[in-house]
């Protein structure tokens, strides 16, 4: 077996480093662990690593996952690998467990874990204005009820703010309660009164929601104040498809493009 996954947690200051930079974090203790990482082939060769999905700076995450690849001549204990690795990571950042992934015969045509990856559940924790006395349990459930749901972020093309559809890529959101007492979560400070929320959305490479703009979508239902200093997010879990489920997936689009090509061709033929 030469493929393998982490399981890690990202909690404390360390939610503060980007995403290149915990590549390189791993890429260092790989190599002071002595793991025969495989590289790319061509003229700028790589490491055969990749997260399943980034998180975004600042939030925690308490089920991380990591994709590599080692020398098939030098395969790894995966029950030894947490505490070789944790004993060479800094604290914030810490493997609760390695599994080997299956690969093809050929050993080149799998689907890396970021294919996967298709829904992502977090706990989240908001601020709530001094005085407000709102339901918030029915707020959420009737947030949810819209056909409908726009949440503004910066579009790729234009690069400037904009309205976007995101009702699709909200499974679901639930009312906890007020956080009871000041408390640290992940090495996060969160107050007494904070709303608690645990939601699961789209986090995979078709579709990506950040929680942020469903809170900010929310809020504005609810006509509270937002901006991006007044929550806290911690991913608890990613979800991943089969890959027969993501090739049916895939087929189904390749056909609707395919149609959607020949419509337009038939109507400029007619105009």
């Amino acid at each position: 077996m030469s493929r393998y996954c982490l399981i890690f947690s990202k909690e404390g200051n360390l939610r503060f480093i980007s995403h290149l930079d915990l590549m390189r974090l791993f890429q260092r203790a790989f190599k002071r662990a002595r793991y025969n990482i495989k590289y790319s082939s061509g003229f700028n060769p790589h490491p055969k690593m990749c997260f399943a999905q980034p998180l975004s700076l600042g939030y925690a995450g308490l089920r991380e996952y990591l994709d590599f690849e080692v020398d098939p001549a030098h395969p790894l204990d995966p029950a030894a690998v947490p505490a070789e690795l944790n004993a060479l990571l800094p604290p914030g950042v810490a493997v609760s467990e390695c599994r080997p992934l299956p690969m093809r015969e050929d050993g080149i045509n799998y689907r890396t874990l970021a294919a996967l990856a298709e829904r992502g559940a977090y706990d989240l924790y908001l601020e709530k204005p001094e005085g407000w006395t709102g339901d918030v349990k029915a707020l959420a459930e009737a947030f949810l009820a819209q056909e409908s749901i726009l949440a503004v972020k910066r579009i790729k093309k234009t690069k400037k703010p904009g309205e976007v559809e995101i009702r699709n890529m909200i499974h679901s959101l639930e009312y906890v309660g007020e956080v009871a007492e000041d408390c640290e979560i992940s090495g996060i400070s969160v107050k007494a009164g904070e709303l608690q929320f645990k939601a699961v959305v789209a986090s995979g490479s078709g579709a990506n929601l950040n929680p942020e703009h469903l809170l900010q979508a929310f809020c504005s239902f609810a006509g509270l104040p937002f901006d991006k200093t007044m929550f806290t997010a911690v991913r608890t879990e990613l979800y991943f498809m089969e890959e027969a489920e993501l090739n049916a997936k895939r087929a189904e689009l390749r056909a609707a493009a395919k149609e959607a090509a020949k419509a337009a061709e038939k109507n400029a033929a007619e105009a």
